[in-house]
């Protein structure tokens, strides 16, 4: 039995959350381990209370409407009347733009800069949008991935997904 498992307080799996209209906004049902005594990843080595999100798909038409801010806030309120002190995730092609605007911070920033403009370099050089000339040109007027234009990002996640290239983040947001 791992350490994980033995300092597990509760699985709880999400299976539908309504919008005031009655809509699920759930793609798949959502997983939220609650533990006890995990590595917290803002302050390594410490450990103590966290909260780890399982992959969260949104229904298409329910993305960019700000539900998981909203989701996020009424949870941050239960997490800290529970002396969680961190949530942990790792955050999917779109999450990798989408958590760090909700507080979220990547656990290795140098790293997962460098990995997302590797990445996001590959994509540009197979986008049929542009010229060799232009993509070139492109990719060498940015060396970092938060400098990038979304103009250029635009595809990046459909890109990944039609080549069914899973690549994930780990990312963290401390409980204040």
């Amino acid at each position: 039995m791992s350490s994980e498992t033995q300092d597990t307080i509760k699985h709880v799996t999400i299976t539908a959350l309504y919008t005031k209209e009655g809509i699920n906004i759930l793609g798949k049902p959502l997983l939220l381990r609650y533990l006890r005594n995990c590595k917290l990843r803002a302050y390594s080595p410490q450990t103590g209370k966290v909260v780890k999100y399982g992959f969260i798909l949104l229904q298409k038409d329910q993305r960019k409407k700000k539900y998981i801010s909203s989701f996020e806030n009424l949870a941050m309120n239960i997490y800290k009347e529970n002396d969680f002190l961190e949530i942990q995730l790792d955050a999917a092609w779109d999450g990798i733009i989408a958590w760090p605007k909700l507080g979220f911070k990547y656990d290795n920033p140098e790293k997962a800069q460098k990995s997302l403009w590797q990445l996001w370099r590959t994509y540009m050089l197979h986008n049929n949008n542009f010229s060799e000339e232009i993509k070139n040109a492109i990719i060498n007027d940015y060396l970092n991935f938060q400098d990038i234009p979304n103009i250029y990002k635009e595809g990046l996640g459909t890109w990944l997904l039609e080549n069914k290239i899973n690549y994930t983040i780990p990312m963290h947001k401390e409980i204040s």
